[in-house]
């Protein structure tokens, strides 16, 4: 299962912040998160990481759109290994 949410961020749990009311509903390893809310937050945090970032290049759009027809494992490890890189 890995590590609970306060291990990868500054949250301590019974804060008060956002972070606590989703540990509170969801538990410390969003574990009562379905799948399709935790890749909807992981797309909300990439599209905003990527306005922080700034220039997109084409070949990145471009390969964003092939990378669509493969298996969804695939496209789960390979979020994994982006996530390392950055």
């Amino acid at each position: 299962m890995g590590e609970p949410l306060g291990y990868h961020t500054n949250h301590t749990p019974g804060d008060g912040t956002l972070l606590d009311d989703l540990e509170k509903e969801f538990g410390s390893h969003f574990e009562n998160m379905s799948e399709g809310d935790k890749f909807y937050l992981i797309n909300s945090l990439a599209i905003s990481l990527c306005g922080e970032a700034g220039h997109i290049s084409n070949r990145a759009i471009a390969v964003g759109v092939q990378l669509m027809p493969m298996p969804t494992s695939t496209k789960q490890d390979l979020i994994r290994f982006l996530i390392d890189q950055v």
